[in-house]
């Protein structure tokens, strides 16, 4: 957890001062959130077996958490490639798609009727 504090505060060296969160910065989140959720799971598994629970309950325990934990960490991955290649794919700096405005849509060899019949459907 202290790894994961210390690169949050050193990235944020290198990224720009923005009022909202990157992808990066939500990466981060994620990352810590999962090491979060490893420390409570062995935090119940400790209690678990300060409480004597049978030696078969906490091997099903510890395999469930081991593998939901596989899970969540594969999902944060997929789920930032999935985002880092909309944001390679898009046309501002934020990662976001612009809007299509009314002159961009028109094709600039179609002839003057159909181009005035579309602004005007837009002006509506």
């Amino acid at each position: 957890l202290l790894t994961a504090v210390a690169f949050k505060i050193d990235a944020e060296k290198y990224l720009p001062q923005i009022s909202y969160l990157t992808l990066v910065d939500r990466f981060v989140l994620l990352c810590t959130s999962s090491i979060v959720l490893g420390n409570i799971s062995h935090v119940i598994l400790a209690v678990l077996n300060w409480v004597k629970v049978q030696h078969a309950t906490l091997e099903k325990v510890n395999i469930a958490s081991l593998v939901s934990m596989g899970a969540y960490w594969l999902y944060v991955q997929i789920w930032f490639f999935y985002r880092a290649n909309v944001a390679k794919k898009s046309d501002t700096d934020a990662g976001q798609k612009r809007t299509v405005d009314v002159d961009e849509s028109i094709d600039p060899l179609q002839d003057s009727s159909r181009r005035n019949s579309v602004v005007s459907q837009s002006v509506r």
